[in-house]
Order: C-alpha cells, then structure tokens, then sequence
C-alpha cells in the first residue's frame, strides 16, 4: 500500500462550527464574516479568485503561542484537487485503487511537523489492519517529506515503512518561504504574472506569522552546510545592504543575523524553539532507519536563492530603497541542495544511503 503525503497548504480545512469572526485584518482595518459550520476555508478558490486583501482567509490565524488556533478548524479528509488530483489519477492509472492501495494523509500544515508523527502511526497501523502488509510505501512531496523525514527518524516507526520518495523536499529549508513571513507572497496554482489572481501577499504574511510550519520551512541552520555564501552559486538567504533593522549590521546575513532581523522587525521569533527543536532531525538525515529512500530534486530553474535588500540611484543622485532577488539553480521553489543534500561537485553530502 501507498501513502500521499502533500506539502504545505496540501489538505483542506473546514469550519467546525457556525463562527462569527470580527477582528483585526492587519492592515488597519477589522474584517467581519459569518462561516457556516463545515464551511471549506482552505482552499476556497471563489474566495482566492476575489481582488483584495483576501481577509477570508484570517480565519486560518493561529495564536502567537503558535499552538493555539484563532478559530475551530479541522482537516475535510482531502487534500486540495488543484494541487494534488492529477497525482492521485496517475497512480489510480497504474494499478492502484483509492482507500484500497493508495491512500492519503492530510494533516493541518499550520501547525508544528512533530505533531504529525502519532497521526501518521496511526492512519499506518490502520492501513496495515485493512490490507494485511506489514509496510507501507511513501510518497511525500514538498513539507510533506519533512513529515515522513521525521517520522522514520524513529527506529521502531521506520519499521512499519518498506521505501519513502520524497518530491522536492526543503529538508534545508526554502528561502521562498523566508521571502512569505518578511514579505508575503503571492500564493496561486498557476503563474499569473505580475497580477496575483490567487491569495494576496499580505494576506499569506498575515497568515505566516505564527505559522510554526512557516518557519520550519525556512532556511535552517544547516542550509549554510551546502549554502556558505562564499559566491553567488551558493549565496547565504539574505543580504541587508542598507540596513532595513537598524541595527547597524548590513552585508551578508547568516542564519544568526536573520533570527536577529526578524526579531528586529517584529516578528514572532519564539516560534525558531519549536523549529530548530524539529530540525535536530538534520543532524541525522544520513541514516534512513532501513527504509529505502529515494530523492528527487529539480534542477535548472531559476529559484530564489537570496533577498536583497539595498539602495538604487535615480538620476538627481537621490537613493531610493529597492529589494531585489538573487536566483540560483533549483526546482522554481526549493533549492537544489536543500533538496537534493549532496553537492557532488564539491564532494558535500548528508543523504547518507538515500
């Protein structure tokens, strides 16, 4: 039997109950909506499709302790067609029967990744019940090979599983995701362009910011294994040339310097304990507990390596603020190395047997 763990934002989310939300929007304004119970939120495409600020989506918030949800959600039990249904076609295509040999597991993406070990034993033990197998087979794409990562991290658990693909998996972290919590970012199934047709920028920062998936998700300390900044094929995630934190340190910033700067800018850094508690897992990725893991990583396009942030001139010598993006080889969202863990040119690896 196989199992489709998807990436952030993956599985569906629903209303639990009726809920009336009235609160701030965050961006000096207070949204107010009537949900009905089961209502689907996450993705509600209608919703996404609208111009605006997309305020609906608010209701997805968690509390600072990045634990607590702002309002009562719970998984549908699918993961979002737009993203994943031509991948479960083309298993169903070539043999497999849905609920039968292939199966899915949504979990909710907002919260911490370790949370998803005991949910995810238990869908294995159900499944093994059903079909008989003593193992299961894994295929994660994006978070979701940090979710199948951490749980093979336990010898007993890796027991129950014969071989995990993981799909351009940020084991390293993404600075595309970075880019989401500082600055927001257009979230669409589908390039729009310079128009975001798809959840607003500002509303997916507003949503990032107690995201404990958010920041586990991010450039971690073990990215500068393969990332060391000694030029732009392997630049470190962030450059502040004109000092956006005023702390007096501009230049290149290491995995230090941006906790420093987002704690400088108001962001929620309590929430790197939970993270780097998580990614303790990094120092382990080499050893696969006996499951047969398999990697693939995208290369050869263009991928967001570092953010800028400096000043241009215009032509009365004024110096104008500008942020600008450094690209680098990858699979349009993740970094090479962050997914592929070895950089054979250079003779670095963590994969270990994968």
């Amino acid at each position: 039997p196989l199992i489709l763990i998807p990436g952030i934002g993956g599985s569906e989310l629903k209303v639990t109950e009726d809920t009336f939300w009235s609160k701030e929007a965050g961006h000096g304004s207070t949204f107010t909506r009537a949900y009905s119970k089961d209502e689907k939120v996450w993705v509600n495409e209608g919703e996404a499709a609208k111009p605006g600020e997309d305020d609906y989506f608010d209701i997805l918030r968690m509390q600072s302790d990045g634990i607590t949800p702002e309002a009562n959600l719970e998984l549908t039990g699918e993961l979002f067609s737009g993203a994943y249904q031509e991948t479960i076609n083309f298993f169903i295509e070539n043999g497999y029967e849905l609920n039968a040999t292939l199966f899915i597991f949504p979990y909710d993406w907002r919260k911490d990744i370790s949370l998803t070990a005991p949910l995810l034993n238990q869908k294995i033990e159900e499944i093994k019940t059903q079909t008989g197998s003593d193992k299961v087979d894994i295929v994660a794409h994006s978070m979701g090979g940090l979710v199948a990562r951490n749980y093979i991290s336990d010898v007993e658990r890796a027991g129950n599983v014969r071989k995990l693909f993981s799909l351009g998996v940020p084991h390293l972290g993404s600075v595309d995701l970075l880019k989401g919590l500082i600055y927001g970012d257009c979230l669409t199934v589908r390039d729009t362009g310079p128009i975001c047709i798809g959840i607003s920028p500002s509303e997916s920062m507003d949503v990032l910011q107690n995201m404990v998936g958010g920041y586990q998700l991010s450039p971690t300390s073990k990215y500068s294994y393969f990332y060391t900044g000694e030029n732009n094929l392997y630049p470190f995630a962030f450059r502040d040339d004109r000092d956006i934190d005023n702390n007096a340190v501009t230049g290149l910033l290491d995995y230090a310097g941006i906790k420093s700067l987002l704690d400088n800018l108001g962001h929620n850094t309590s929430l790197f304990t939970p993270s780097e508690s998580f990614h303790e897992l990094d120092n382990n990725l080499n050893d696969t507990n006996g499951v047969q893991v398999y990697i693939i990583s995208g290369s050869g396009v263009p991928t967001l390596g570092q953010i800028i942030e400096k000043y241009t001139v215009d032509f009365g010598g004024i110096k104008i603020p500008k942020k600008d993006e450094l690209m680098i080889n990858g699979d349009g969202t993740v970094p090479l190395f962050s997914a592929s863990l070895e950089d054979i040119t250079r003779n670095l690896t963590l994969k270990g047997n994968s």
